[in-house]
């Protein structure tokens, strides 16, 4: 997804990839994350939401096992906050939302969290 491709691919692409997607003019930035590491093979096995709000300059992050893709969140938001801004960094704000209550739900949640984000950007 672009979403891998930003988070681990060559930072010589990351403009490219954002400018293709006109990124620097959106209110809103809303990115499904996963934790795989690889830029070469399928995988990951938890997925979590990233939302950037321009008006608030904040990312947000909605996470069914809190704290499990804090690491690849961070990650992403570092590389494309070089792309967002050069004065202040956007920061990333680990939300408090429902949680799963078994190891293989994340991605239903991560749609529902994106359902829910879209709503709200919309309204």
């Amino acid at each position: 997804t672009t979403t891998q491709l930003l988070k681990i691919g060559d930072t010589k692409d990351l403009n490219y990839t954002l400018d293709s997607l006109e990124a620097w003019w959106k209110e809103y930035i809303i990115m499904p994350l996963n934790d795989n590491n690889s830029a070469n093979k399928e995988g990951g096995s938890h997925w979590s939401l990233l939302v950037y709000s321009k008006h608030d300059d904040k990312w947000y992050h909605f996470d069914s096992k809190q704290g499990s893709n804090i690491k690849h969140a961070r990650r992403l938001v570092s590389r494309v906050n070089s792309y967002l801004s050069d004065k202040t960094q956007p920061t990333l704000v680990e939300t408090s939302c429902t949680q799963q209550n078994n190891n293989y739900d994340c991605g239903a949640y991560t749609m529902v969290y994106a359902q829910m984000a879209t709503r709200r950007i919309i309204l």
